[in-house]
């Protein structure tokens, strides 16, 4: 049986007629005089979502959404609708209505998947309900997987999630963040699930709190029961990608990057593979999703010198296999996505990168993408990440699971800054040398290897007089490692700034120029928590590495040194010394370790207390006479 002849048979059994029963003016009528206005831009009458499914491998998605604007940024923000859907589906707006403050209706403009709202106001409803027709062959088209978030920022009188599938179809599902049972009724040959939430929870925005998908009630579900599922297919269609000692142009590329190389250890291999990819293949950044999931073959991605990360990370597995060196490709969902958003399985992966094994068979994660990120550094996105290896086709037998990625072999993220400080009257003469390794690279090689002397010099004034309130001269500037595939980067600055010491009385005082704040208020800007912060999404570096000697005029003395301090919380470990050398010498040092893994809310005092008592600290002024 075809899948447009399944479709043919919900319309025919009125499935549709039998789950969406409700008449949309009733539902206004009964419901809007609940809407409250408070802070909100918009609210949410109805959020509803009808799955269809068909042995076939069928499936029709029809969402339904009515909502009303209350402010201007209501309208902003709603003026124009995209209706997302992918190469796979079909789509239909079946209904769509501007109902007016007076009752009046109109028609939006329409183009394919574009709804412009013409002449929407301030208490204005729109109501509008597509189709999506999925039309999938092959093995995975019989499965399904999806999820459904209950409760987010936005107010919501009904929350509707409703699942209709042949009766002897499995279909396993569960809820986070709370309890809601489903309605389950038969009709005819088919099963349905019907969760409804009426007035949902609001989750008031937070800085640096988990996505919706971690913390708001969450509905999951999914014909299969395991991941080894999805890992075993995705296997079978990915490794056929996979080229062998048959494949020329592959062949031809790895001669090239061996030649004359002999006995070299796994992560030897792996730098040359590394660098041979990055140099020579660009990253098309379509979305994973949008691309297909099926990578192209190797010898195509070297051909045309582009593809997309699973593109890439399968030619890197490709050569690996040629020279000897263990490897897989690994799915990812990357952190923004959150840690609960795959909680079945599913296919709902948005990155993929490799996994190769050291000549110790300790796990190693590359990062394939981006052409100015060092060997074995990960991007901040991939901290945690919920991850899913592929295995090749000699370890199909071994099971797969979804599980973190373990960060524990790639390169620090380490920022290491030494800075020389001379007083001279009310200026400070600076010279310093700041050192970056790992993800931060990227940024500088990226904003930096392009440009000329002329503009690196105007961009580095711009970003050196970002840190300082009063005028500062760049006198020198020098970056040393943006050209070539390093794992640092230098920047070597010498520059002066007016009017930073001020006299006080008798005596004369400046604050320490750090380069780099470990530490600012937006991480405790708000009195309570009621999520998890987010570290990861806070802070990019594992350690800092700072020392400052400042040298004062041969006349001057220091006076009240700080006292040296210690501060940990959460395995954040933080430390400040002075040590005066002589009377007119100081050097300071300091030194912190981050724990990027989220702080609970419960742990909030505490880590307020924690960062003003450094902020405090660093705060501080020098004196001297």
């Amino acid at each position: 049986m075809n899948q447009e002849r399944s479709l043919e048979i919900y319309k025919k059994k009125n499935l549709s007629k039998e789950v969406e029963k409700y008449k949309i003016d009733d539902l206004i009528k009964i419901l809007e005089k609940n809407i409250k206005k408070d802070d909100d831009d918009y609210y949410y009458i109805l959020d509803d979502t009808n799955i269809y499914l068909h042995p076939e491998g069928a499936k029709e998605v029809v969402h339904t959404v009515v909502l009303k604007i209350l402010n201007q940024r209501g309208i902003d923000r709603y003026k124009e609708t995209t209706l997302s859907y992918n190469s796979s589906e079909e789509l239909i707006i079946e209904e769509s209505q501007l109902i007016k403050s007076n009752g009046k209706k109109t028609n939006p403009e329409v183009n394919q998947n574009e709804v412009i709202w013409t002449g929407l106001e301030v208490n204005d409803i729109i109501y509008v309900k597509y189709r999506l027709k999925s039309y999938l062959y092959g093995k995975f088209a019989r499965e399904f997987y999806d999820s459904f978030v209950f409760t987010n920022d936005i107010p919501t009188e009904i929350s509707r999630y409703t699942l209709i599938l042949p009766k002897d179809k499995p279909i396993f599902y569960k809820t986070l963040n709370g309890v809601l049972e489903p309605a389950i009724s038969e009709f005819e040959d088919y099963k349905y699930y019907q969760w409804e939430l009426i007035n949902s929870k609001v989750i008031k925005d937070e800085p640096f709190m988990p996505p919706f998908s971690d913390i708001g009630l969450s509905l999951h579900l999914s014909t299969m029961k395991d991941w080894s599922e999805i890992a075993e297919w995705y296997s079978d269609l990915v490794y056929s990608k996979i080229s062998d000692n048959n494949d020329y142009v592959v062949q031809e590329v790895y001669s090239k990057i061996f030649n004359d190389k002999k006995n070299l250890n796994s992560s030897e291999k792996a730098k040359l593979i590394y660098d041979y990819i990055v140099e020579n293949i660009s990253y098309s950044s379509v979305s994973f999703r949008q691309s297909g999931i099926i990578p192209q073959k190797a010898s195509k991605t070297i051909n045309t010198r582009l593809g997309d990360c699973k593109d890439i990370s399968t030619l890197f597995v490709s050569l690996a296999n040629l020279c000897g060196l263990k490897a897989n490709l690994v799915l990812v969902s990357t952190r923004e996505n959150g840690l609960k958003g795959m909680n079945l399985p599913s296919f709902n992966f948005n990155h993929c990168i490799v996994k190769y094994f050291d000549e110790n068979q300790n796990e190693n994660y590359l990062e394939l993408t981006d052409r100015d990120l060092p060997f074995k550094s990960l991007p901040i996105g991939l901290y945690q990440a919920l991850s899913l290896t592929i295995p090749s086709k000699n370890e199909n037998s071994q099971k797969s699971d979804l599980v973190n990625l373990t960060n524990s072999n790639k390169l620090v993220d380490k920022s290491k800054c030494l800075t020389s400080l001379n007083i001279d009257g009310n200026e400070m003469q600076i010279s310093r040398s700041l050192v970056k390794y790992g993800n931060g690279v990227s940024n500088t090689r990226n904003t930096y290897k392009s440009m000329s002397s002329e503009n690196i010099t105007k961009k580095m004034q711009e970003e050196v007089s970002s840190r300082f309130s009063n005028p500062i001269k760049l006198k020198k500037v020098d970056i040393l490692g943006i050209d070539k595939l390093v794992d640092s980067v230098v920047i070597n600055q010498e520059f002066s700034v007016t009017n930073e010491v001020k006299k006080i009385g008798n005596l004369f005082a400046f604050s320490i120029p750090f380069q780099e704040q470990i530490f600012n208020s937006t991480a405790i800007n708000i009195p309570v928590r009621n999520y998890d912060f987010e570290y990861w999404n806070y802070e990019n570096i594992d350690e800092y590495e700072n020392e400052i000697v400042v040298n004062l005029p041969n006349e001057r003395s220091f006076v009240d040194i700080p006292s040296n301090e210690t501060f940990n919380f959460n395995n954040i470990n933080y430390s400040i010394s002075y040590t005066k050398v002589s009377k007119n010498k100081l050097v300071i040092k300091r030194n912190a370790q981050i724990n990027r893994n989220n702080i609970k809310a419960t742990d909030y005092n505490n880590f307020k207390t924690f960062v003003s008592k450094i902020l405090e600290v660093e705060g501080a002024y020098l004196t001297f006479k």
